[in-house]
């Protein structure tokens, strides 16, 4: 409990501190390193609490992958992972809100995660 805790609070500071975008919306990108799932999870979960936020996660050591999204930000996060895992390798899926996977290939988390910031902010 003590990582979802340490994640909560550092998204909050997070959103505090990360303004809506012109496209309204507040994307959150984070590679976690060096912390466990339940934090890297927890994180997208916190994130995903504010109006209009998006948060794409992804944990270095493991590859994977948590998108999630307060439902007034209007985008799909299955949708969205499964485009871009198509075109990385892996595999996941979920809902329109929330949405896990794994990368075949766990040192293109960051790649993967400025294609979905991409298309996220990509009208529509």
């Amino acid at each position: 409990a003590g990582m979802e805790k340490l994640a909560e609070v550092e998204a909050r500071a997070l959103v505090q501190s990360i303004p809506l975008s012109g496209d309204g919306l507040r994307v959150v990108t984070r590679v976690v390193e060096g912390l466990p799932l339940e934090y890297a999870q927890s994180f997208a979960r916190e994130i995903a609490k504010a109006e209009k936020s998006v948060a794409l996660v992804a944990r270095n050591e493991c590859g994977s992958i948590f998108f999630s999204q307060h439902p007034t930000a209007g985008k799909d996060m299955n949708a969205l992972l499964g485009g871009t895992l198509k075109e990385m390798g892996g595999k996941g899926g979920g809902s329109r809100d929330a949405a896990r996977g794994r990368l075949a290939e766990r040192q293109r988390a960051r790649e993967l995660l400025s294609l979905a910031e991409q298309r996220v902010r990509q009208a529509g």
